[in-house]
Formats: structure tokens, sequence, C-alpha cells
């Protein structure tokens, strides 16, 4: 019983702040719909399909200079890491899905990244002797980032 009451005020508590932003932030609302929506899009397309072209249909057209699409990119980031974090369904906090709905998001606001996949080994306590993760990159540096990633690059969009 106690499980459903925590799922229930959870669910409010998140309908109460999508309220709240629909009246004071209208374009942070319309940017969540965006990034939900992406998130959904990759996570049905990642097992069906290749990943370079999955890859290269993400990828935005440029938008023309006159009709410019203003975007914070930490705005989207923040949106989007709140949404991953909730865990549920398919949004989980999985580093591909955050690279690709921001490559495609913020490549659609003008802002050119690219997708970096890497390895590294793992540590000695854990059971995979790899681990893997996948950020963006924006002229040549990490974009986004926390923490600038020790990895191996094994895979690069675009090349």
């Amino acid at each position: 019983m106690s499980e459903l009451v925590t799922v229930s005020a959870k669910s409010w508590d998140w309908l109460r702040r999508i309220g709240w932003l629909a009246w004071h932030k209208p374009g942070d609302l319309w940017l969540l719909m965006r990034l939900g929506f992406w998130v959904m899009v990759v996570t049905y397309a990642m097992p069906r399909y290749a990943l370079p072209r999955l890859l290269q249909w993400l990828s935005p057209r440029p938008r023309s200079l006159s009709s410019p699409l203003r975007l914070a990119p930490q705005r989207a980031a923040y949106w989007l890491d709140r949404m991953l974090q909730l865990n549920r369904w398919v949004f989980t906090p999985v580093c591909w899905k955050r690279a690709l709905v921001l490559h495609r998001v913020l490549g659609r606001a003008g802002i050119q990244t690219r997708i970096v996949f890497g390895v590294r080994q793992g540590s000695a306590v854990a059971l995979n002797p790899l681990e893997g993760h996948a950020w963006l990159e924006c002229e040549g540096r990490p974009f986004l980032e926390k923490e600038p990633p020790v990895y191996v690059v094994t895979y690069a969009f675009p090349h």
C-alpha cells in the first residue's frame, strides 16, 4: 500500500510541476515535450535499426539562418537529465539516449555537435571488463558533460 501512495505522490508532484511550467514557463514545457517525444523515438528505434542508419536519420537538417531556433543548451540538458532520472518506462538514465536526443534537439537549434562512443577498462570489482559511454562533442571538446570522459573512442558521428 505504501508503494502505491509513493508512486501516486510522485505522479501528482510531476503533474503539479507540469502545470506550473505551463503557466510560468511555456517554452520550457514545449522543450520538455519535444525531449520526451525524441526519447520515445530513440528508445523504440535503437534495437530495430543499425546505429549508422539511426544516426543518419536523427541528424537534424540545418535551419535557415533567417529563422534560428533559440535554445539554451544547458537548459535542454537540464530538462533531459531530469526526465531520464524518472527511471520509468522509456525514461531511463542511459548515456546513449541522452547523447542522441541532445544531438537532435541542439542540431535543430543550429548547434553542431558530434556523438562519440567510447570504452575503457572497468573497475576491479565490476563484473564487466569494459565500461562504455556516449557523449557529445562541440568544436572538438566534450559538451554538456559533468566530467570530461576518459574513454578510448570507438565510434563517432558524424565522422
